[in-house]
């Protein structure tokens, strides 16, 4: 099981950003609720060679999203219900790396 929160890392220039911690991201993250569970060690390595990552957000009922912007909230596309993460392989093939509920 793999644990956020999730970085991506540039082997050729070693940049790393996180790009998901659902302690900020997501519906529960972004209203403070309690999140999905949260990695306390050291990063693992997903991958060694460089490929392709996709990333997925899933939003769910319309109508919560409307009410976010009729409260005023400007970030509404912030809110998202599943955050995942696959990697593609040399035949285009997706893996699912991880996923989270967010809300």
């Amino acid at each position: 099981m793999h644990l956020a929160p999730i970085i991506l890392e540039c082997t050729n220039c070693d940049t790393k950003e996180v790009i998901f911690n659902p302690e900020i991201h997501g519906w529960d993250g972004q209203n403070g609720d309690d999140c999905s569970m949260v990695g306390t060690g050291e990063p693992e390595l997903f991958v060694e060679d460089p490929t392709k990552v996709v990333i997925e957000y899933s939003y769910q009922g319309l109508e919560n999203y409307e009410e976010l912007i009729e409260d005023g909230i400007g970030n509404p596309e912030d809110y998202f219900d599943v955050f995942s993460v696959y990697i593609c392989n040399d035949k285009g093939e997706l893996k699912e790396v991880v996923s989270y509920e967010c809300a």
